[in-house]
């Protein structure tokens, strides 16, 4: 199959991204993601290296023991306490993986790093905007699929035989 134009990591990613350090203010970093319109913000060290993420989920998890556990203490609301782990992936990494890992398990979003440094931030949007902007090349290929008789349908999950064989026990 001919590649499509958006194929990797890098196509989608956004490079623009928001971080935060460990020892940021939860609060502080609640008021970036609404400010920004984000689910999550990697946090990074002095480096630039990523030590995972801060997600809306984080935040929320935060809120709920400091209220029923009485953890106000103020290191307990540093950014760096709370976060999640996220997979990374190298910016050449085909997006097709990077959907899978979407698919196969519920992420928030997945960091592009190269050489241990952070690059990027693969978000659900991102995937549904790239899938967006290839949609004539993606329509024409199932197009393609459907019109070739020796072309398996792995889009549909069925093969044109199978499909008659449903069709003809539904007509009995």
């Amino acid at each position: 199959m001919a590649p499509t134009p958006l194929s990797t990591a890098e196509d989608v990613m956004t490079r623009q991204v928001v971080t935060v350090a460990p020892s940021t203010p939860v609060f502080e970093a609640i008021e970036l993601l609404l400010e920004h319109s984000i689910s999550a913000a990697p946090v990074v060290d002095d480096a630039g290296s990523v030590l995972g993420v801060l997600t809306e989920n984080d935040c929320l998890k935060l809120i709920a023991a400091a209220t029923y556990d009485d953890q106000g203490r103020e290191e307990m609301l540093q950014a760096g306490r709370h976060m999640s782990t996220v997979p990374a992936v190298a910016p050449d990494v085909e997006i097709y993986q990077v959907v899978d890992m979407f698919r196969d398990a519920e992420l928030w979003c997945v960091v592009v790093v190269d050489e241990e440094q952070l690059v990027g931030v693969i978000s659900r949007r991102d995937l549904i905007r790239g899938l967006k902007a290839m949609e004539s090349e993606f329509l024409a290929m199932l197009h393609r699929e459907r019109r070739d008789p020796r072309t398996p349908s792995s889009f549909f999950g069925a093969t044109r035989h199978d499909a008659s064989e449903v069709a003809s026990r539904l007509n009995r």
